[in-house]
């Protein structure tokens, strides 16, 4: 089973979720519902399912580019645009 997590030479990088992750994040504003960033990210990338943009959510959670706080998410600090 190929990696889906980091390109390599069977996943192109448009098809990692780290570089879908960072599409993501480009596309969430500061604070957002997940409603939001789900709408944000179905405008931008189409071709995403729901299952890969909570992958994507986790991926960003677990670097520390956001956080979620109660019904908001935020990106932090951490992420300079």
């Amino acid at each position: 089973m190929p990696n889906i997590l980091l390109p390599n030479k069977h996943v192109r990088t448009k098809e990692s979720l780290l570089a879908q992750s960072a599409g993501i994040l480009e596309t969430m504003r500061p604070r957002s519902s997940v409603a939001q960033a789900w709408s944000a990210c179905k405008q931008k990338y189409p071709e995403y399912s729901y299952p890969r943009f909570v992958l994507a959510m986790d991926t960003l959670m677990a670097l520390g580019l956001i956080e979620f706080d109660g019904e908001v998410l935020m990106k932090l600090d951490s992420y300079a645009p």
